[in-house]
C-alpha cells in the first residue's frame, strides 16, 4: 500500500512540473507576442507623424512658392533645383506654366523618408477696374492728366487699396497710398505697394451697362426715400447720408 501511494504523489508532482513548464512557454509567447505588437504599434505611429509631418511641410513648400510667385521672385523648387530645408525636413516640387493664364505649382514634402504632396492650380488676375479702389480711365486721352493725392496732417488724402489712372500720379505732402499704383504716365511718391508705370487698362462702357434700368438698387430714389440725413462726416465736410444698415450707404450725396 505505502508503494502505491508513493507512486501516486510521483506522478502528481510530474504533472505539476509539466504544467508550469506548458505556463511558462505559454506566458513567454504571449509576452513576445505583446512585445511585438507593442513595437509594431510604436513603428505604425513613428510613421503616421513622419507622414503627417511631410503633408504639412509639403503645405508650407506650397505657400511659400505661391507667395514668391505672387512677388515676381525666384521660386526655389522646380527641375534640376535641390530640395528645400524646412525645419528638419525638406520639400521640393515644380511650377509649371499651362500657357492658358494658369500655373500649376506641386511640392512633395519629406520627412524621416516619409513623402506627401499637395497641388494647386493658379490662375493669374490682371488689374482692372473691379481690383481697384480708385480708377481714374482718362477716357478724354488727355496727355496732361494727373490724378493728385495731397493734403497735410489730418487733411492729406488716404487711400486703402490699389490705384489706376489713365494718365499721371501724383502723391505728394502727408498723402497716403496703402496699395499699389498703375499708371500709363509718370508716378511721383510712394505708395506701400508696387508703383508700375507705363500700364493701360481698358475702360468700362459705364453708359452701355445702363445702370438707370440695370441696377440691384436704386440708389437715386433710395436718398430720397431711405431716410438720408444731411450731416458732418469723419470723411470730410457735410453731405446726405444713409443709415449704415442701408445697402447703398457707401454713397455720400
Amino acid at each position: 500500500m505505502k508503494d502505491i501511494r508513493l507512486k501516486k504523489r510521483d506522478s502528481r508532482r510530474g504533472s505539476a512540473l509539466l504544467l508550469a513548464i506548458i505556463t511558462t512557454f505559454v506566458l513567454a509567447g504571449m509576452a513576445g507576442a505583446m512585445l511585438a505588437v507593442s513595437g509594431a504599434k510604436k513603428n505604425e505611429q513613428v510613421a503616421d507623424t513622419s507622414t503627417m509631418r511631410a503633408f504639412y511641410v509639403a503645405e508650407a513648400g506650397l505657400n511659400e512658392t505661391i507667395a514668391a510667385l505672387r512677388a515676381g521672385g525666384a521660386v526655389g523648387i522646380g527641375a534640376g533645383n535641390a530640395a528645400v530645408p524646412f525645419g528638419g525636413s525638406s520639400y521640393s516640387g515644380t511650377v509649371v506654366d499651362n500657357g492658358n493664364d494658369t500655373t500649376t505649382v506641386t511640392v512633395f514634402g519629406n520627412h524621416n523618408g516619409a513623402m506627401r504632396g499637395v497641388q494647386a492650380v493658379l490662375e493669374s488676375e490682371t488689374e482692372n477696374i473691379y481690383s481697384t479702389a480708385l480708377f481714374a480711365g482718362n477716357s478724354s486721352g488727355d496727355p496732361s492728366y494727373v490724378m493728385k493725392f495731397g493734403g497735410k496732417n489730418n487733411q492729406a488724402d488716404s487711400i486703402t487699396g490699389n490705384v489706376y489712372s489713365g494718365g499721371g500720379v501724383q502723391i505728394k505732402d502727408h498723402a497716403s497710398v496703402n496699395g499699389s499704383v498703375y499708371s500709363s504716365g509718370a508716378t511721383t511718391g510712394t505708395a506701400t505697394g508696387q508703383i508700375t508705370t507705363g500700364v493701360s487698362q481698358p475702360i468700362p462702357d459705364i453708359a452701355g451697362m445702363n445702370y438707370a434700368v440695370n441696377h440691384d438698387i436704386n440708389v437715386a430714389q433710395a436718398f430720397s426715400t431711405g431716410g438720408a440725413t444731411y450731416k458732418s462726416s469723419g470723411y470730410g465736410g457735410k453731405a446726405w447720408q444713409l443709415p449704415e444698415a442701408h445697402p447703398a450707404h457707401i454713397f455720400r450725396k
